[in-house]
């Protein structure tokens, strides 16, 4: 193609990328609610007119390639290319119709030239409440009606002209309308800037060599993605783990299979053998899983592939209908946010067997999310990260979102400046990462005191099984939550509880989860126990009976030959050695 150098190719692939990125800062910087404005669960990204990912954002894994199916949804079975006119913008947030869950809204916006739709900007943020039986839609749901307002593909916008009816029908389904109506106009706004962005690259090189630039991203990705895949060994990697519980059903275990199939540069992921829909909300529709499995993907090859279409050529699986991973109507999928990260997790350490120094141990294996809703009908919404699992040359990292999630906890001074509450602690849990040669990350523990009578509901898993570490490390901390600790009506409130009263003065403990270790603990390097047990990360307690690293505490350094007897002895060295010189002497 005529003037599409590889200069010019890199200017245009960079200009697209950068576009996606400032749309999802656009909704960071004008969005009203906490969990889009702070939090930031959202992204943004380009299409062409087929609904192909051209370039995404930057932010949310898990919602890394979901909005092209969204998008192809639309264009294939509601609103094709020739019934879209210009200033028109759809919506849609319907599960089932390419969606992710009922909060997240993805609106899409068509880019013309020369009178014809060339391509399509888009943006997905998750709501804050769209009229689910439970307030903010964090809770225990048994169906998708419970969750929410459903909107198929509709247009918000029709040649220009905003559409009052559905804005109307949002507004009379939320708590919180105006936040829902903030946050919606945020959106619209970011695609205003990818529609312009565009436009002006469209003037600059024109349609054709826009197109054959986005062509070549796609194959170039691809054949990257396939490179690396292929450096792999071919064969079958099968893996089972378990959620907790659906919520509902509490001592039932949901069962995850998943056998990773390399085949030459190819990776297909089967779920055959994974449990059937449960009856609670944490089923994961097909765009989650979708979603989870690139994710991986581009982790294991090459993050730093250019994020378009190309990316998922070499992906495949097999989602069995019915399934936990594959759900139907009227299945509810408004929690799938454990689903999705203890799937993560699995794919990473199966990958852990195949491919250690491109892996980690599993990680938190939950988002733990949660609100308040106080009396007076404020919602504290917040999303809380925990250990991400050791990899093979470092430790795990401390406190964050992993994986499916890279969102932002809500700050201290931002939660009890904007709502009715004390943040009492805030920290790391000690000893909370899975020991091993390399340590996992720490979990987090944060208590709340509320000023006022509220009701609270929690999302989150790995209470009941630990996050297991790889290579002979060991298992990071299970996460808990606890009602008025210390006090005579202290109790441990279920990983989904829902609508628990809060009375003032009451106080909440919400402990994360840590991750798992990599190698066996005995193989640290004593003077990294020594640094962990003086930043509070490890006590000295775990340090001697776990790491086997004898620490004088008094002169802050590792006792040598203490340490060294401890491991001779844990590897039977120190016995071997007492027998050899018994019958020496005899």
């Amino acid at each position: 193609m005529s003037g599409l150098d590889p200069v010019t190719l890199e200017v245009i692939a960079n200009a697209l990328h950068s576009t996606a990125c400032d749309m999802g800062v656009t909704i960071w910087r004008t969005a009203y609610s906490t969990v889009v404005r702070d939090s930031r669960d959202c992204s943004a990204a380009l299409f062409d007119a087929e609904g192909r990912l051209i370039a995404q954002a930057d932010m949310i894994p898990a919602l890394l390639g979901s909005m092209h199916l969204a998008l192809k949804e639309c264009l294939d079975n509601h609103y094709p290319i020739e019934r879209i006119d210009a200033g028109d913008v759809l919506l849609t947030n319907h599960p089932y119709l390419g969606g992710t869950h009922t909060p997240d809204i993805m609106v899409f916006t068509p880019i013309h030239w020369e009178g014809k739709i060339v391509a399509f900007a888009g943006s997905i943020a998750h709501h804050i409440d769209l009229g689910s039986i439970q307030a903010g839609g964090i809770g225990v749901m048994s169906d998708m009606f419970q969750e929410g307002l459903l909107m198929p593909p509709v247009k918000l916008y029709q040649q220009g002209v905003l559409n009052e009816t559905l804005i109307k029908i949002l507004g009379a389904n939320s708590r919180w309308p105006h936040l829902v109506d903030g946050d919606l106009r945020a959106q619209v706004t970011a695609n205003r800037l990818g529609v312009r962005r565009v436009d002006e690259l469209l003037r600059r090189y024109g349609h054709a060599v826009l197109q054959a630039a986005w062509e070549r991203q796609m194959d170039y990705s691809e054949a990257r993605i396939r490179a690396e895949l292929a450096k792999l060994p071919d064969g079958d990697y099968p893996i089972v783990g378990y959620l907790d519980s659906d919520g509902l059903d509490l001592d039932r275990p949901i069962k995850v299979a998943v056998t990773v199939r390399l085949r030459q540069g190819k990776v297909i992921y089967d779920f055959t053998g994974s449990a059937p829909q449960c009856r609670g909300n944490v089923n994961c529709v097909t765009s989650s899983v979708a979603a989870t499995c690139y994710y991986v993907t581009r982790c294991i090859s090459d993050p730093d592939v250019p994020e378009n279409e190309g990316c998922y050529r070499p992906v495949e699986m097999i989602l069995p209908e019915g399934s936990i991973v594959n759900p139907t109507p009227p299945a509810a999928t408004s929690g799938k946010h454990p689903m999705a990260q203890r799937i993560a997790d699995l794919l990473i350490q199966a990958f852990a067997e195949i491919a250690p120094e491109r892996s980690a141990a599993a990680s938190c294996g939950s988002t733990s999310n949660y609100t308040v809703v106080y009396d007076g009908g404020q919602i504290q919404y917040e999303m809380m990260g925990g250990g991400f699992g050791a990899r093979a040359t470092k430790d795990g990292i401390n406190g964050i979102q992993v994986n499916m999630s890279k969102c932002v906890g809500l700050q201290i001074e931002e939660a009890e400046a904007a709502y009715p509450v004390r943040i009492e602690r805030f920290e790391l849990l000690r000893d909370s990462g899975g020991a091993g040669r390399w340590r996992g990350g720490l979990g987090l523990h944060r208590m709340l005191v509320v000023d006022r009578p509220a009701v609270l509901s929690i999302s989150s898993d790995t209470e009941l099984t630990p996050p297991p570490g790889v290579h002979g490390g060991e298992a990071g901390l299970p996460g808990r939550k606890i009602l008025n600790p210390g006090r005579a009506d202290e109790r441990r409130l279920n990983a989904k509880a829902a609508n628990v009263r809060l009375e003032r003065g009451d106080s909440v403990s919400f402990v994360t989860p840590g991750s798992g270790g990599f190698g066996a603990p005995a193989e640290r390097d004593p003077n990294l126990v020594l640094q962990d047990v003086q930043d509070g990360k490890v006590s000295l307690d775990a340090a001697r009976k776990v790491y086997l690293v004898a620490i004088d505490d008094a002169a802050r350094a590792v006792d040598g030959p203490a340490t060294r007897r401890l491991r001779d002895e844990a590897r039977g060295i120190g016995s071997a050695r007492h027998k050899a010189e018994a019958l020496d002497g005899a």
